[in-house]
């Protein structure tokens, strides 16, 4: 967020949205200012949890024994 130029403390606001409000997009963030929320959606910012490629056979007690994960996509790269 300091790269954006925004103070420290947004990043916390954001990681409290994504992982305690759970929300899916940068526009329910409410913590955030209107702006910033705009510009996080411009720069193809995505919430959400990845989603499984390709499973495996299960392993013992039916338990998932490997899986292949995929990130959400991004519209456009932002280094992290």
């Amino acid at each position: 967020m300091e790269e954006l130029g925004e103070p420290g403390y947004r990043s916390r606001q954001l990681l409290e949205a994504i992982y305690r409000q759970r929300v899916e997009t940068p526009e329910q963030i409410s913590t955030l200012p209107t702006p910033l929320r705009g510009k996080l959606a411009e720069m193809g910012f995505v919430i959400g949890l990845p989603q499984i490629e390709k499973q495996f056979v299960p392993g013992r007690h039916g338990a998932l024994s490997h899986g292949i994960f995929r990130r959400p996509e991004r519209r456009n790269r932002m280094d992290a």
